[in-house]
């Protein structure tokens, strides 16, 4: 599986940043906001009390956003390992490998390739995989190749002289009748 590695990087950095910035806003803010409202000199009205709580509010949501996507990151390497370089990996034995609710795989693998972690990945919703371009390219190929293969060879029909039943056998090759089963061989 290809991981993006400018995406790890750029995550790992907003997720720093996000928390720091989410940590300490939270902490100036909450004690603001405390130091004022046990402040006997100070009367805080509605409109500074919704304030400190809107302030409140946005830094405790970017700490949550900066947490959740170090978690992201700690993740993506589970999921990489339980991937590997398979072209098609269910996102149930994903779910039951990594010890994760099916749903929330799901979600994990969009967000992660809506993100832009995954060069060469995508969701197959039909089948409920996780499918590798390059891999599942190769797969394909490999079958049309056999195909083509299958394709040059060339088939006779004969007639049994045990049942009179008509099986088609590869030319040059021996068989059995699909009717009866004695062995049937091309008479040159």
């Amino acid at each position: 599986m290809k991981v993006n590695n400018v995406a790890v990087v750029l995550n790992k950095v907003i997720s720093i940043v996000q928390c720091v910035l989410g940590g300490v806003g939270l902490f100036i803010f909450v004690v603001s906001f405390l130091g004022n409202i046990f402040d006997p000199e100070l009367q805080l009205d509605s409109a500074s009390i919704m304030l400190f709580i809107i302030f409140i509010s946005l830094s405790v949501y970017t700490l949550y956003c900066g947490i959740k996507r170090s978690k992201m990151g700690k993740k993506l390497k589970n999921y990489v390992n339980i991937v590997g370089n398979r072209a098609i990996v269910p996102i149930l034995e994903i779910a039951q490998t990594s010890l994760e609710p099916e749903m929330q795989v799901l979600k994990d693998f969009q967000w992660l390739i809506k993100k832009n972690f995954f060069a060469d990945a995508y969701i197959d919703y039909d089948d409920k995989a996780i499918v590798l371009r390059e891999a599942y390219s190769k797969i394909l190929e490999q079958r049309e190749r056999e195909e083509q293969a299958k394709k040059r060879i060339e088939y006779v029909s004969v007639v049994c002289v045990c049942c009179n039943g008509t099986t088609k056998i590869e030319k040059g090759k021996a068989g059995k009748c699909s009717y009866c089963g004695a062995p049937i061989t091309l008479d040159a």
